[in-house]
């Protein structure tokens, strides 16, 4: 994976007008740690299972989890489903994501619903009395940018990107694109095309999906 350094040195390669006076590394590196989080969300809308990782929980439930507490589940960008296993020698069941607005309603038989970085289990324990244990599957939240990892007075970012795959230069365009937008005199001149392909060129390279949704967000 690519340092912070590594892709704010390509992105400045873009122009010469992208100088670290104009543009403090500071800035650069904040930003860098939000848009990896917005592209890993879009690589999980089109491929939910790439990365998908899987939080185990026995049943009976025993605290801190609880039906009515919840059950606290690690760092996660979203929830992509999951499975309640029954026996050794029986088939799992499908563990069904269910929105708060629909908790009311009739549900299949093992539904969960996930609220504040918790799931709650719908139904008593008598519901779940038969299940050994019910499985969450997630997407991991990408690690944060540590501030320890960036030194402003030797302008040094040793912070390394969590993002699957070479994301070397969508992040390098996302960076160009949000320089241009803060230098008056590159008004007639952006990057958002050239972004927007290589997001579009990056997503479909890490998820081998022929199509993706892109979205560009210019920040002022």
């Amino acid at each position: 994976m690519p340092t912070v350094e590594e892709v704010i040195r390509v992105a400045r390669d873009l122009h010469p007008l992208f100088t670290r006076e104009r543009h403090p590394n500071g800035v650069l590196f904040r930003r860098t740690d939000v848009y990896q989080r917005e592209l890993s969300g879009k690589l999980a809308d089109t491929d939910p299972g790439l990365l998908r990782e899987r939080e185990q929980v026995p049943l009976p439930l025993e605290a801190p989890n609880s039906f009515e507490g919840g059950i606290a589940l690690p760092p996660h960008l979203r929830v992509t489903g999951g499975q309640v296993n029954i026996g050794a020698n029986l088939r799992p069941e499908p563990l069904s994501l269910v929105e708060p607005k629909d908790v009311f309603y009739e549900r299949p038989r093992y539904a969960a619903e996930i609220r504040g970085g918790s799931a709650y289990l719908l139904g008593g324990g008598r519901e779940w009395s038969s299940a050994e244990s019910v499985e969450f599957w997630y997407w991991p939240l990408p690690t944060a940018l540590a501030d320890a990892d960036f030194t402003p007075a030797l302008g040094r970012i040793s912070a390394e990107v969590d993002l699957p795959g070479d994301p070397t230069m969508v992040l390098a365009y996302m960076l160009a694109d949000l320089m241009a937008s803060r230098t008056d005199e590159m008004d007639s001149l952006n990057f958002s095309g050239q972004l927007a392909r290589e997001e579009m060129d990056y997503i479909m390279r890490v998820t081998g999906k022929g199509r993706a949704t892109v979205g560009i967000v210019r920040e002022g």
